[in-house]
């Protein structure tokens, strides 16, 4: 069978983001101290493969969530052990900035 572009973007896409996030992950892993991670949108992917791999991990851990459904954000919160208040909610078809998200909040 031969490589679809799907396939082949899929798989160049993992590659840059492995290349983008090597350093922050040394770092972490030489700082003992996780790397925070955010989800923006808890749909499948999230939810079914993200949110269980991030639980397995040593060295990047979830620390707030993006939805649209406030549920999901509250349950990802529990499950992660985040403050609910790190499930920013968003607003279906505003195209404007959202929330303002700092840095410092995310520790």
């Amino acid at each position: 069978m031969s490589p679809t572009r799907r396939s082949f973007l899929g798989s160049l896409g993992g590659l840059a983001a492995s290349y983008a996030l090597a350093p922050a992950l040394r770092a972490a892993e030489a700082s003992g101290k996780p790397l925070g991670l955010a989800l923006c949108g808890l749909g499948n992917y999230s939810n079914g493969e993200l949110s269980p791999a991030l639980l397995e991990t040593k060295n990047v851990k979830l620390v707030a969530v993006i939805t649209g459904t406030r549920e999901k954000g509250v349950k990802l919160a529990k499950l992660h052990g985040f403050d609910e208040a790190k499930s920013i909610p968003t607003s279906s078809g505003i195209k404007s900035p959202r929330t303002k998200l700092s840095t410092s909040s995310m520790s």
